[in-house]
This record gives C-alpha cells, structure tokens and sequence, in this order.
C-alpha cells in the first residue's frame, strides 16, 4: 500500500508543488533581506497553526529579534538555536527549533519549516534566486539525516484509513507515522510523502480530529488562495485515483 501511495506521489508532485511555490511567493517575495526572509518564513509557518500568541511573541522577543543577526546564515541559525555550534544538518534544524521548552514549536511546525528549507534551497529551482536565504543549506543528505513529514489531522486521517492503530491524536500520531515511514523512506524521499496533505486536503470535509473522506471537497479547493483553479477538473480526477488507493474510504 505504500509503495503504491508513494508512487502516486511521485509521480503528480506538479500540483501540490505548483501551490507551495505560490504560497511562498507571497509569504516571502516582500522581505528585503535573508534575515527578514527567515523571520517572515517562521511567522507563516506558525500561522499554520494554533494560535499561541505569548509564545511566539516571546521567541521572537527573546530569541529571534535580539540576535537576528545570526539569521544570515545556516548555521548561525542551527548556533543560535542550540546555543552552540552544531554539525550542520535538516535534522539539527528541526531539533534546534523543537529545543527550547514552552517556545510553541512543536514537531509538526518544525518539520514544517525545515521541509520549506530544504525545498526552497533544493528543490524550488524556480525561486531560488529571489527567495533563497541561506548559501550554506546542505545539498544533500549526509549519514542518517533526513526530513520528517509534517503530520496534521488531514495526514493523521489518511494514516488512520490506511492502519486502523494510527493514534489519532498529536504528538502521538506524529511518531506514529513518522517512525513507520523513516522504516523505508528517508532523505529527500520523505519530502515527497508531504504531498499527502495536498491530496487529503481535498478529499475531507470537517476540522479536527472530526473530519470524513469525500469524493472532492471542491469548495475547499476553490477557496485555497494557491490552488490553480484552470487545474481543478485535472485534481479532481487525480483525487479519484487518490481515494482509490485508500480503498475509497468516502464510500
């Protein structure tokens, strides 16, 4: 079942990539430096989350503002989150973020953020001269360094139709399918496993934990500032094949 998932992914990433590249256009395009850029970068990914206003404001008041400075490079930023110099690394990144106790990063953002990372430095060669960042992000994956993939509800409720013991709940869930997929996937290959989210996204309705499989949620689809709409039939069509590999769940 995996290996057919994976492969479905592989092999339609132009969708889902074609929204993140948008998304982080216009998340980034206005920051006039590498510093602003990081900044801007860690304040949309943690919009994609709960609210935690006095702990983010308290890790850019305390930690990011005060020592900005460190932010113009890769790692200065890993030397600034770990309070030492650290061997450079995806996987120094998301525990470097994930370190300090109570400053409302939790794995699924910090998985997050380094995913955009990777895929801005690597992968988005479309961007890359206007958004990059960073000139010493890792090109490759060295030794057992790998990314982890972002779980949210939408991934968890895939999981949770594919392995009836997925934990339904963060961080549980988050190991849960994390630990599965690092058995057989790792590096770059984990980044692709993100595209999950794009093909859940538009096959459930609900919020939370309390959400269903459907055929294709297209109000969802069309009310997503980044999707490309001239596309939506095309996804449509796709999202069948997607289901069909859950064993049609909405049925």
């Amino acid at each position: 079942m995996l290996e057919a998932l994976f492969a479905f992914l592989t092999n339609h990433r132009v969708y889902n990539t074609q929204l993140q590249v948008r998304f982080l256009k216009h998340e980034l395009c206005a920051a006039p430096s590498s510093q602003s850029k990081v900044m801007a970068l860690l304040r949309a990914v943690w919009n994609t989350a709960a609210p935690r206003i006095p702990q983010q404001a308290a890790f850019f008041r305390n930690i990011i503002y005060p020592n900005r400075h460190q932010l113009h490079s890769f790692a200065g930023c890993l030397a600034l989150l770990h309070g030492q110099q650290v061997a450079p690394s995806f996987q120094s990144l998301y525990k470097g973020l994930k370190k300090g106790k109570g400053n409302g990063w939790g794995g699924r953002t910090a998985a997050l953020f380094t995913k955009h990372v990777y895929n801005i430095h690597n992968r988005y060669d479309e961007i890359a001269g206007d958004l990059a960042f960073w000139d010493d992000v890792p090109k490759q994956f060295a030794g057992d360094d790998t990314l982890n993939l972002p779980v949210d509800e939408v991934i968890t409720h895939i999981f949770g139709a594919l392995d009836a013991g997925t934990p339904a709940g963060q961080p549980a869930a988050f190991s849960h399918i994390n630990n599965r997929l690092h058995q057989r996937y790792a590096g770059a290959q984990m980044e692709v496993w993100d595209d999950l989210w794009f093909w859940g996204c538009f096959t459930q309705q609900g919020s939370g934990n309390n959400r269903q499989f459907v055929d294709w949620n297209a109000e969802k689809y069309w009310a997503q500032q980044h999707t490309d709409k001239d596309l939506a039939n095309e996804v449509q069509h796709h999202a069948a094949e997607f289901l069909t590999l859950l064993g049609n769940p909405q049925g």
